[in-house]
């Protein structure tokens, strides 16, 4: 078996250990600010900590986009109806006919199949 995006998700893991870290450690020095009467600095360090912090959500696209270029090959490869009706049937029937016999198989998300 062989995993293509292992590396992908090493480095995404790595990056967002260290956006964790970097976001802990600014969030101490924001309270340290906010309660010792630095209400601008505190303000300034509140905003890079919310700056930040979108930067650390939008590494999820890192890990979401090889699951969407996943999903459009299994649609082009299944959903034009050559092979994948029969693993639809056979589960709708319960195996029982009216497809290839194979039940269990996995199915596309329902949002391949709106495409």
């Amino acid at each position: 078996m062989h995993f293509h995006s292992l590396a992908a998700l090493r480095v995404s893991f790595w990056l967002k250990l260290v956006f964790i870290l970097v976001e802990v450690a600014l969030a101490v020095v924001f309270a340290v600010t906010a309660f010792t009467g630095s209400q601008n600095v505190a303000a300034v360090f509140e905003w890079v900590v919310a700056v930040i912090f979108t930067a650390y959500v939008l590494t999820f696209l890192v890990d979401l986009l090889p699951a969407v270029k996943g999903e459009q090959e299994w649609v082009n490869r299944v959903g034009d109806g050559q092979g994948g009706m029969g693993v639809e049937m056979g589960i709708a029937n319960g195996g029982r006919g009216g497809g290839d016999g194979v039940v269990g198989a996995l199915k596309p998300p329902d949002s391949a199949q709106n495409f």
